[in-house]
């Protein structure tokens, strides 16, 4: 009778120690899957989320593109814009003709010495009054027998005269290596003109000039600056 109350109490106290150890396991278990969780929420909130539908992030460029038209080229420039910045557009207009502010003025002696060799000459009325004036080419270079003797450098004038002892001296000048032109021209008013072209190793250039209010007015067709001429298919005086 006491083995049997002995045993029914050590059953007793087995089952109680028995239920206290799975009650700690069990609350160390949920401790550490707790713990697990945790983590697992901590690092999946620090990576990107991805889209539910798996489709690829596109980043957005930072300024917005330039419009396009429907040939995939940048549109034209506006014509407002192109007026308010010249800038804008390429000016290809070629460059107007420019006044040098010099009017050549009448003269009563005549810039040519009389051992001066006449290039060439033309009549034509210059002064709008019906009357011809003779436009003169003179060079200080001597003729011998129907020749010309060129030095490198020699003095050139284009002179025109009115007929009456007046003489307008457009060029009288000491050229070095170089060589003298004109030619008279009809304008597109009906004026006549006069251009005068010089020609030298390191330089072209082209005057024009018209008559108005008693002398004749030059202006600039070409300068070239300095330039190193290395052929030019204008001939040569003989």
């Amino acid at each position: 009778m006491w083995t049997g109350r002995v045993k029914g109490l050590f059953m007793k106290r087995f089952f109680k120690i028995f239920g206290a150890v799975v009650l700690a396991v069990a609350l160390v278990s949920g401790g550490y899957f707790m713990g697990t969780q945790a983590g697992k929420d901590s690092i999946s909130s620090a990576l990107p989320k991805v889209s539910v539908n798996n489709e690829a992030l596109i980043a957005e460029p930072s300024g917005a593109p330039e419009p396009m038209d429907d040939a995939g080229e940048n549109p034209p420039i506006n014509q407002n814009e192109a007026e308010e910045n010249p800038q804008a557009q390429e000016d290809n207009t070629a460059a107007e003709p420019e006044k040098t502010g010099r009017t050549v003025v009448k003269s009563d002696q005549s810039a040519a010495e009389s051992t001066w060799t006449t290039i060439g000459e033309y009549d034509c009325d210059l002064f709008g009054n019906g009357e011809n004036a003779t436009i003169s080419l003179y060079t200080s270079a001597q003729t011998e027998d129907g020749e010309i003797i060129w030095d490198d450098s020699q003095n050139w004038a284009v002179e025109i005269s009115d007929g009456e002892g007046g003489y307008y001296d457009l060029l009288d000048k000491y050229i070095s290596n170089g060589t003298v032109y004109f030619e008279v021209n009809e304008l597109e008013d009906g004026e006549n003109a006069v251009t005068v072209f010089v020609k030298t190793g390191s330089s072209f250039e082209a005057k024009q000039y018209t008559y108005s209010d008693g002398g004749f007015v030059e202006t600039t067709l070409y300068n070239s600056g300095s330039i190193n001429t290395m052929y030019s298919s204008l001939p040569d005086y003989q």
